[in-house]
């Protein structure tokens, strides 16, 4: 019995820490640490805004309140040389905001095979080339738009993601 609730307890503890990292406030992970799920609900805006200050505690506050909205981002996303000319972007919503979701949706979106896919960059300062990680998609904005071409690799039928 005790085992069972001791694995119950993990899980819950582990959906919480998700939760709490999809809708960015992994910062709050440690304060949150010894909460129940239910005491988390029970605390008021007021009470939030003392913990995490005003925008944090209010954001925290309305995500608690509003629980069916699971998507963390959305991002607009275009692709380039596609074949015909358009101007219609795709909304791509993301959950876990991991690079393995991000490239999964895109092709799927896209009719692109994921087997073919080597890596996503993304246009950074100065025109740079970025590498995007799971850290890098955490760090997406909100509602952001992307261009997207398919850059062909030194290895037959493998290209990469470039987002613009």
């Amino acid at each position: 019995s005790s085992g069972i609730n001791a694995e119950y307890g993990k899980q819950w503890y582990q959906r919480r820490v998700r939760g709490l990292r999809n809708n960015r406030f992994n910062n709050y992970l440690q304060t949150f640490n010894n909460y129940a799920g239910s005491d988390l609900l029970r605390l008021s805006r007021s009470d939030l805004k003392d913990l995490m200050g005003v925008t944090d505690g209010i954001r925290l506050h309305n995500a608690l309140q509003n629980r069916a909205l699971t998507c963390s981002i959305c991002l607009y996303v275009l692709f380039e040389g596609s074949g015909a000319p358009s101007t219609v972007y795709q909304a791509i919503y993301l959950e876990s905001l991991t690079y393995r979701e991000l490239m999964s949706k895109v092709c799927a979106t896209f009719n692109i095979d994921p087997n073919t896919i080597v890596g996503i960059q993304k246009s950074g300062p100065s025109g740079i080339s970025i590498a995007v990680t799971d850290d890098v998609v955490r760090h997406l904005a909100n509602d952001a738009c992307f261009v997207f071409t398919l850059l062909n690799t030194d290895r037959a039928g493998m290209c990469i993601i470039h987002l613009k």
